[in-house]
């Protein structure tokens, strides 16, 4: 089963609204890069896409799911905003203490 397409805009939107980041990158920066954070700590170092119409393909797909800790199906509700922040919070923490 490969990961959904969507836009890299629509990527992008979730992400932001709903992933707890600490963004690093710079005002000349041509994309926006962040730290994950979990409890305050940083996690893991994700490049997010900038808000464009193109597609974001299932190879940039599942390294982007992989680094958010989610499966497909977790994914595709990530960006369908099925899935509200609490709950990606809470997929967050729980997948970051059995790590």
């Amino acid at each position: 089963m490969a990961y959904h397409v969507f836009t890299e805009s629509e990527v992008n939107k979730a992400v932001l609204k709903k992933a707890p980041l600490d963004i690093k990158s710079g005002k000349k920066s041509k994309h926006k890069t962040a730290w994950l954070m979990s409890d305050k700590k940083k996690v893991k170092h994700l490049r997010i896409p900038n808000p464009h119409s193109k597609e974001f393909k299932k190879g940039k797909a599942g390294e982007l799911a992989k680094k958010l800790y989610l499966d497909q199906d977790g994914y595709k509700s990530f960006i369908e905003c099925s899935m509200s922040q609490e709950d990606y919070l809470k997929t967050l923490k729980k997948a970051v203490e059995e790590e």
